[in-house]
């Protein structure tokens, strides 16, 4: 079993911001398991989140702009 924390940070066109809180992800032999600990978002709200390739949220060029968060893959 293997398991990885991360952090998850606010993202915008200016970069990354203040952290939300975190996402424990554990491996099991046939699946994978989410744990999700963030706060920020307004009560009885629906959201959701998506795994990245790469852990970088720094910018990226793309179509000769900068933008937020493209290095993640």
């Amino acid at each position: 079993m293997k398991k990885i924390i991360t952090q998850v940070h606010k993202l915008s066109s200016k970069g990354v911001h203040e952290k939300l809180g975190k996402i424990t992800i554990i491996e099991f032999p046939n699946y994978l398991e989410f744990n999700v600990d963030v706060h920020g978002f307004k009560p009885n709200s629906f959201h959701g989140f998506h795994v990245h390739e790469f852990g970088d949220l720094s910018p990226k060029l793309k179509d000769g702009k900068m933008v937020a968060g493209l290095s993640a893959g």
